[in-house]
């Protein structure tokens, strides 16, 4: 069951009975978290009059009891006399919005992220172990373009992936996961409609790692596949990085190589809805009558709620 909250006049107050059409959505490469919905104020009607939210007004939404999301409204549209449409964010959205100073000496891209959120009064739920060694200033970035450029310098040396995200109102840095079904139902087993699509226009069939120095133009390491250049062409990706040594180089090259030296299969499909579903994590299919086999990432969430029904529209990438 599905509950709308908001916070009016300072007192929580339960605003379901008169809004729908809930639409929560987030992306791998976004931050916070989205919520739309409608909602019915009639100026004409004594019993419904006098329910719009003004921008700012807080808001919490509960599936089964569950806190799925929490954040603020930051626009709104009125498409007829009773009829208004919100969208709000979680509050990944200050971190968008907020600029920082700061210089990281010699300590790992975890304890950098630690130190900004500290600086910035950003709760902290967890944060990955990054390794990679940070030396470097930010002057004016916003703090969500510093933690992703914390979170690829770790990506580019690890090899592993990471997911950034807001829940419950702190800040996770995560490696992408499998998630438990909520319901102990595997929603991946019910697949609905599709779309697949197959390409190469993201590939690289060679990496050349080049120094991030604007005064050096020199190649640190290159990585190709000679038969994949024969096969598709010469495909180039140049990636710069900061003060590395010829070795950490070369096994970047190696991983960007093994990251970007494919077909790119990408899915849209539908589902049943299942809560514990977001960006960032990964999915475990058996269907091959669509040619969807094995562990895919879902790259885009949306989580549709009309009474009731609870579906799911996933962008998924192999």
């Amino acid at each position: 069951m599905i509950m709308l909250m908001a916070n009016i006049n300072d007192t929580w107050q339960d605003i379901t009975a008169y809004t729908g059409a809930y639409s929560r959505a987030d992306n791998i490469r976004a931050l916070g978290m989205s919520f739309d919905f409608k909602l019915l104020s009639n100026p004409l009607d004594r019993n419904a009059k006098g329910r719009e939210l003004p921008i700012g007004t807080k808001l919490t939404l509960f599936s089964d009891g569950e806190q799925i999301f929490s954040g603020i409204v930051v626009s709104y549209e009125r498409s007829s006399l009773s009829e208004y449409t919100y969208k709000s964010y979680d509050y990944g959205f200050y971190l968008n919005k907020t600029e920082a100073l700061i210089q990281f000496n010699d300590i790992s891209a975890s304890a950098a992220i630690q130190k900004l959120c500290g600086e910035n009064g950003i709760p902290v739920g967890a944060i990955a172990d990054i390794p990679t060694n940070v030396r470097k200033i930010y002057n004016g970035d916003k703090i969500s373009d510093i933690i992703r450029d914390l979170i690829t310098m770790g990506e580019n040396e690890t090899g592993k992936k990471y997911r950034l995200e807001v829940r419950k109102n702190k800040l996770f840095i995560e490696e992408y996961y499998q998630p438990a079904a909520g319901s102990g139902f595997n929603p991946a087993d019910v697949p609905g409609s599709f779309r697949s699509t197959y390409s190469i226009e993201e590939m690289a069939t060679r990496v050349l790692i080049a120094s991030s120095c604007e005064k050096n133009a020199t190649i640190r390491a290159t990585a190709e596949d000679s038969e994949a250049v024969t096969k598709y062409g010469l495909l180039t990706s140049v990636e710069k990085i900061d003060d590395k040594n010829n070795s950490q180089a070369m096994n970047i090259a190696k991983k960007k190589l093994k990251e970007l030296n494919k077909i790119k299969r990408s899915f849209k499909i539908t589902l049943f809805g299942d809560d514990a579903v977001r960006s960032g994590r990964i999915l475990v299919f058996n269907q091959p009558d669509i040619n969807l086999v094995g562990a895919f990432l879902v790259r885009n969430c949306v989580h549709r709620y009309d009474g009731f029904n609870h579906i799911m529209e996933l962008e998924l990438e192999v």
